[in-house]
């Protein structure tokens, strides 16, 4: 049965972290158990905050950014044009969110900024009620989907896009994933070179109760955007004094391989099967991943020398998580594969690789998530 949070209990903030790419937003509706975020677009599912938690009525709030943020990004796209082009990459990135809203070529900034279409809606919250997950999937596109205008049944476009005037978008709906007061949260992309973005990525980070890192399996192992995130210090704090649950790696899209590749690098039999090569590969990138967290620590902290559990936890009164130390968890998982063994995608045919939900992954990180909270 699916049991509400508590009405007083905090949310326990679970970020969902990774570059534009690496498949975040098909994470995000997998560990849900519904389509809602778009997956065919890459800037706008990662310049919007995305929250999902628990709601017996499916429903969204959407935020729109503030006036005065909107005018430092009106005025760098001013900038950016009389540049021709020729300034810095947060300049470009303000231009192209100016240019989504009020097309090209771009008036002056005190032109812009007069526009009663858009200024009505800065610093203002959008309430939508929706039917059912399709439903609320297709009221939030506007706000999250690059490719999706805020045209109506007029044809009026203006604004063209709502997606760069959205701060952040809260899902409401029966996630069981959340039953438990979790708060899923998608961010910006690790290497977006917004400024503005990376502010908000570095507020939403200090808020995390519980880390999720994702990168395409492809690159994970060599992944330095993710693993900027975890410096050697943090790294060594974690495993001193962090608790199972803190932070773990997703490799993603588990189900991209080609057999005779993986067979190749991996040292495996010529006609080795796609799942097994998966399941080769899924291994390979956890060792490796695990044998890198672990590289200039003290020999105390490696797991040889380590309890799973800290000492006098019993005494200590701790329960579930909290008397578990840390390790890092690698989830080598296919989302994609997972949202068609489960039904939500009953469309895309079969699975790529995988025979059922639970070889995915998916079920096992969304377990994984209930223990940590």
């Amino acid at each position: 049965l699916l049991a509400p949070p508590p009405a007083d209990a905090p949310p326990f903030h679970v970020i969902v972290a990774g570059d534009t790419g690496a498949g975040k937003s098909t994470l995000l509706n997998a560990l849900l158990g519904y389509e809602i975020l778009p997956t065919s677009c890459c800037a706008a599912c990662t310049a919007t905050v995305i929250d999902a938690s628990w709601g017996e009525v499916w429903s969204a709030t959407v935020e729109f950014v503030a006036e005065e943020a909107w005018r430092e990004t009106v005025t760098a796209a001013e900038a950016h044009a009389r540049a021709g082009g020729d300034s810095s990459a947060a300049a470009e990135a303000s231009w192209e969110r100016a240019t989504a809203v009020y097309g090209s070529p771009l008036a002056d900034a005190t032109t812009l900024l007069a526009r009663l279409d858009v200024a009505e809606l800065l610093g203002t919250s959008r309430q939508l009620s929706a039917g059912g997950d399709a439903d609320l999937a297709d009221l939030v596109a506007p706000f999250v989907d690059a490719s999706a205008s805020a045209s109506d049944d007029s044809g009026d476009l203006s604004p063209r896009h709502l997606w760069p005037l959205v701060a952040r978008v809260h899902l409401r709906g029966p996630f069981a994933v959340t039953a438990g007061g979790v708060l899923l949260r998608d961010v910006p992309g690790l290497a977006d070179e917004s400024a503005s973005r990376s502010g908000v990525l570095e507020r939403v980070l200090e808020a995390a109760d519980s880390l999720l890192l994702v990168s395409s399996i492809n690159r994970a192992a060599n992944d330095k955007g993710a693993k900027s995130l975890l410096p050697l210090p943090l790294r060594r704090e974690l495993l001193d004094s962090g608790y199972l649950g803190d932070l773990a790696f997703i490799a993603s899209k588990a189900d991209l391989l080609t057999p005779s590749e993986v067979s190749e690098n991996l040292g495996l039999s010529a006609g080795t099967s796609a799942a097994a090569c998966a399941a080769a590969r899924n291994a390979f990138t956890a060792h490796t991943l695990t044998h890198w967290f672990h590289e200039g620590c003290l020999p105390h902290l490696l797991p040889a020398s380590r309890s799973p559990l800290f000492s006098g936890w019993r005494e200590r009164g701790c329960l579930g998580h909290e008397g578990l130390r840390f390790e890092l968890p690698v989830f080598p998982v296919s989302s994609r594969d997972a949202l068609v063994l489960e039904g939500v995608r009953p469309g895309d045919g079969e699975a790529r690789v995988f025979s059922s939900a639970a070889e995915t992954r998916i079920p096992a990180l969304r377990a994984y998530i209930a223990l940590s909270a």
